[in-house]
């Protein structure tokens, strides 16, 4: 997982309606279905690693309080 972005609930979702926008105005009526599964294969993703970011900072803590 690389480094990601800091950003608030207010910035992500300016993205994605920038992304539904984008969808809407420019992908062909017969291509939106692919363009929408996309995201939803990226937000899967995304909450994958939102899990791993989560867990790796709980384990984080618990070795900073074995070191004491």
């Amino acid at each position: 997982m690389s480094s990601p972005t800091e950003a608030d609930e207010e910035g992500a979702r300016s993205e994605i309606s920038r992304l539904a926008d984008f969808i809407d105005d420019e992908v062909p009526e017969e291509l939106r279905g692919l363009a929408w599964g996309l995201v939803v294969n990226e937000l899967q993703r995304i909450d994958a690693d939102i899990e791993r970011m989560v867990e790796q900072a709980a384990g984080d803590v618990e070795d900073e309080g074995q070191k004491k």
